[in-house]
Order: structure tokens, then C-alpha cells, then sequence
């Protein structure tokens, strides 16, 4: 029997929110990005590839809720704080901005790397994140807005998600009411918090005079999974709504009608005054599902990059859901065993015929107990014929 010291079981130890991607799934994961980078490419989206570390200010510029998300580091060279990303749009951003300031609008980029976060959410609490998406930039209009959903869906479709569900917010309509109705700033957190919550008892409470409107419209909310979109929008449009906030659901109601014209199959909810996770995001934003798993696996929307107050908008999907919403995963193909002896072009030969070959360094003994021990399937010939193990 083997016995692990307690030594060696502290070294194995990983960081609350951190592990190993070990064999096959390290494989599939990579298999899965080449897919969703392969489709971005098909719509015309360039791939860049911004840097793990920048300076604090430069990468967290005014964005309090990344902030909170961000580790930091202190630079031995500059002494200078550097913060590690916690979000890739914002690099995307700066990019568009300053280094391809000169390109031809409207600007498509794509994007694959990893994230890491202070803490982190939902039910697999994972603080180290895949993330592949891509940014329109230069455009405002509901045509790049559909655009991002339609390719956000179709990846997902590629990738072989194939029950995939859009749920529409309107992050600024809560806030453009209380501009509008004048509501104190002493009220606005508490506020947020209980339309946050659905808590119209508290919306009634301190919402003053705009209560009686945001109640009204988290009840439709409440009711929209149970209607059609059209039908959500056409209440919201019904009410007494601030211009920007009316603005904003014209938007959103042209931008669901492009998604129905494209004819790709998704579900669409809306839920208009949702604003958690949307940190930087205005008008239209969207988070994307799985039905089966009721896990989410991507969001984006419509933002203004600061730096030269330039309208984007874009998705973000989150390589580690969506892995685990793949119900038929690409089973990594199970080796044969070739001996020492086999020639490299027998190999490569094999290779060309898409067998995975695991090779032996040394004679074995006994080719057959080789390759069960190494797993393998089969074992090569001299002649290039394989033996499937019994």
C-alpha cells in the first residue's frame, strides 16, 4: 500500500477556486476554443491577443465593480501596482482605442484567454476563467447589437450546445427613471437593490414617486418568460417611460427583430431591469444560457469605450460553462500501442490517417502487457496493420 505523507498532500493543494484540467478534459478544452475561434473567424472577427498583466490604472481605468473583482501586483521594475485582468473587454477596449485607432469602422475583433478574480461566483465558485468572445467596435446601431447574439448562439450551436436561451436587459432603464422622477441619491443604492431582488414592497418604499412605474415593470418582468417578446416589449413601450429608457427599448426591439429575421434557433426572454454582472454595459445587454443546465454561459451588450467615447458592443462566453454544458463531447481518440521497433514513417502514416499513436522508447518485453498497461487499443505491425487488443 502507498501511503501519501501529509507533506505531499500540502503540495497537491490548490487555492480555493483554482484546479487542474487534467487529460482528456485539457484536450477537449482546446478543441472547444479552436471551435468557437474558428467560427468568429468565419464572420470576419480578428483575432488580438492583449497581455495577462497591465497597470493598475490603465486597466481598471473608472470601473469600480472590476475593481473589487482584480488582483493586484507591485512591479519589482517600474514599483509601479499592476492589476491582472479580471475581464478581457476592457483590454479589447483599449486596443480599438489607441493601437487600431486608424482601422476601418466597424472594427471586428476576437478574443481567447484566461482571467483571474479576487472571488468567485455562481455555483462552481471558480476564480480562474476561460473566456472567448468578440467586439464590434464604431457601431451603435440594433444591427451590431444582433449581431453579437446571432454569433454568440451560432458559436454555441458549433460548439454543440444546441438549446440555447437569450435573456435581454436594460441595465440604464433603471437609473434613467430615477433621473427622471428625481429620486434622492440617499435612496438610489437602497433602490437598486429591492428592484434587484423584486422586492416591490421596498421599490414602494423608497422609490418616491417613480415606484408606482418600476413596480409596474418588474411585474412584467415577472410575466415575461411567460409571454412572447414582442408582447413584453409592446408593455414596456405602453408606460410612461423617461426618453432614454424608451430609446433603449426601441433598441432592443429592433434588435429582436433582426435575431427572428436571421431565423437561428433561440429562445428570447426579457427581464429589463436586470443590471448584476453588467458592469460596464448601457442600453441593450444579453445573457446567454443553456436550457438543459441552467447554467450561464456567456454575456454581453452595448457599452461606450471611455478613451474616445466610441460605441462597441460584444459577448464574453465562458469557456469553463459552456465545457460543461456540452452534452456529446469529442471523445479524445484512444491510442495503439507502437513498438520501439516500428518505423517513424509507418507512424507518421498512421498519424495522417488520424490514429493517435503512442509510441515505446524501449523494447518491451511483452508488446500485449505494454500496451494494456499504456491503455491502448491496439498494437502496430512492422507492415502498418494494426492488432485491436482482445
Amino acid at each position: 500500500m502507498t501511503v501519501i505523507s501529509d507533506n505531499s498532500t500540502k503540495k497537491s493543494l490548490l487555492p480555493s477556486g483554482f484546479q487542474d484540467i487534467l487529460p482528456p478534459h485539457a484536450a477537449e478544452e482546446s478543441s472547444l476554443i479552436s471551435t468557437l475561434m474558428h467560427h468568429y473567424s468565419q464572420f470576419n472577427y480578428l483575432q488580438v491577443k492583449p497581455p495577462m498583466v497591465e497597470f493598475e490604472e490603465t486597466l481598471l481605468g473608472g470601473e469600480m465593480q472590476l475593481s473589487a473583482l482584480t488582483f493586484r501586483v507591485l512591479d519589482p521594475k517600474s514599483h509601479a501596482m499592476m492589476a491582472i485582468r479580471s475581464d478581457m473587454t476592457p483590454q479589447i477596449a483599449r486596443m480599438a482605442a489607441l493601437r487600431l485607432h486608424d482601422a476601418p469602422r466597424p472594427l471586428r475583433l476576437c478574443y481567447t484567454g484566461n482571467v483571474l478574480r479576487v472571488s468567485g461566483g455562481g455555483l462552481f465558485a471558480e476564480r480562474q476563467l476561460g473566456q472567448c468572445g468578440t467586439e464590434i467596435i464604431g457601431s451603435k446601431d440594433s444591427g451590431a447589437c444582433a449581431e453579437s447574439v446571432i454569433v454568440a448562439a451560432s458559436a454555441l450551436h458549433a460548439s454543440g450546445v444546441t438549446d440555447v436561451s437569450v435573456d435581454f436587459n436594460l441595465p440604464g432603464l433603471s437609473s434613467s427613471i430615477m433621473d427622471a422622477y428625481n429620486v434622492k441619491d440617499t435612496n438610489r443604492d437602497l433602490l437598486l437593490n429591492a428592484i434587484e431582488a423584486k422586492d416591490n414592497q421596498t421599490v414602494k418604499n423608497v422609490g418616491e414617486e417613480a415606484a408606482d412605474l418600476l413596480i409596474t415593470i418588474i411585474n412584467i418582468a415577472n410575466e415575461s418568460p411567460l409571454k412572447e417578446a414582442n408582447e413584453t416589449l409592446e408593455a414596456l413601450l405602453s408606460l410612461p417611460l423617461p426618453e432614454a429608457g424608451r430609446n433603449d427599448c426601441l433598441l432592443l426591439k429592433d434588435t429582436i427583430l433582426h435575431i427572428i429575421n436571421s431565423g437561428i434557433d433561440i429562445s428570447v426572454t426579457i427581464d429589463p431591469l436586470e443590471r448584476n454582472g453588467f458592469e460596464y454595459h448601457r442600453h441593450v445587454s444579453f445573457a446567454l444560457f443553456s436550457s438543459k443546465t441552467g447554467e450561464e454561459l456567456g454575456r454581453g451588450g452595448c457599452y461606450t469605450i471611455e478613451l474616445n467615447n466610441e460605441p462597441a458592443t460584444g459577448f464574453t462566453l465562458n469557456v469553463n460553462a459552456l465545457n460543461r454544458a456540452i452534452s456529446s463531447k469529442s471523445k479524445a481518440h484512444i491510442p495503439v500501442y507502437a513498438p520501439a521497433n516500428i518505423a517513424f514513417s509507418t507512424i507518421t502514416a498512421l498519424q495522417k490517417a488520424g490514429y493517435v499513436i503512442c509510441r515505446g522508447l524501449t523494447t518491451a518485453e511483452d508488446n500485449h502487457s505494454e500496451a494494456i498497461r499504456l491503455n491502448c487499443s491496439g498494437i502496430v505491425q512492422e507492415n502498418g496493420s494494426i492488432i485491436p487488443l482482445t
